[in-house]
């Protein structure tokens, strides 16, 4: 963040950032997630020693994040499994699709409808 705010700033900066300097951002970015996502699925995988890995959701349209985890389960002799691409759909974006479809379809809750969230 520093190449984007300077050390000790809090807004402003990006606008002064070349179009190389924000593609090096997102790839070093993208680099961290596919490293911890990798090295946490690895561990999961040392911890519970199971054989088969599947890999599904939104994520697993991330082309280097399926080459990384390839590579780590090839290395280890573990069977991956990964969800077509036509299947990696951004989970926000079914909901909100589902949530047109409803409203087309002329099913609609009042708006005093409490949500709870769970986990």
């Amino acid at each position: 963040l520093y190449t984007v705010h300077g050390p000790g700033k809090t807004t402003g900066g990006l606008e002064r950032l070349s179009a190389q300097a924000i593609a090096d951002i997102a790839a070093s970015f993208q680099a961290a997630v596919t490293d911890v996502l990798v090295a946490k699925t690895m561990q999961a995988v040392e911890r519970t020693g199971v054989r088969t890995v599947v890999v599904g959701g939104g994520v697993a349209a991330n082309k280097a994040l399926r080459t990384a985890l390839a590579a780590a389960c090839q290395e280890r002799g573990i069977t991956l499994h990964l969800t077509p691409m036509r299947y990696c759909t951004d989970n926000g974006a079914m909901i909100a699709f589902m949530g047109h479809e409803l409203l087309r379809a002329g099913r609609t809750d009042p708006l005093s409808l409490e949500a709870h969230a769970t986990t």
